[in-house]
């Protein structure tokens, strides 16, 4: 019997998922490149991408560093590329991205604590 599609269960976790399971997808073939100016076009081409298919990066016009700062963390910070800015520390973009933990729902409202 074949199968038709794959579960999301069964494939590997989206990192940032306001940008999507393909995105993530490109971003890892472009970590495969073997060629470093191939690679960094390719990243170029897939920030603009982003620009126009995510809604996060319309708020991030201001600030481009952000969407190379996630491709980064996309990238487990394994992408060797020309970045136009500074390459980002794992340790300081990490602990910004912290994530919220919802515990209780009160009144409609979620009361929220950082962990």
């Amino acid at each position: 019997m074949k199968t038709i599609g794959e579960y999301n269960t069964s494939r590997e976790a989206i990192i940032l998922k306001e940008y999507g399971r393909n995105v993530q997808k490109l971003v890892n073939y472009i970590r495969t490149i073997p060629d470093k100016e191939k690679r960094t076009q390719m990243a170029t081409t897939l920030i603009e991408l982003i620009k126009q298919l995510a809604p996060v990066a319309k708020e991030a016009q201001e600030n481009p560093q952000r969407m190379w700062d996630d491709l980064y963390i996309m990238a487990d910070f394994n992408l060797d590329v020309n970045n136009p800015f500074s390459t980002p520390d794992r340790t300081i973009l990490l602990r910004s991205r912290a994530k919220w933990n919802i515990r209780k729902m009160m009144c409609g409202f979620a009361i929220m604590e950082k962990y």
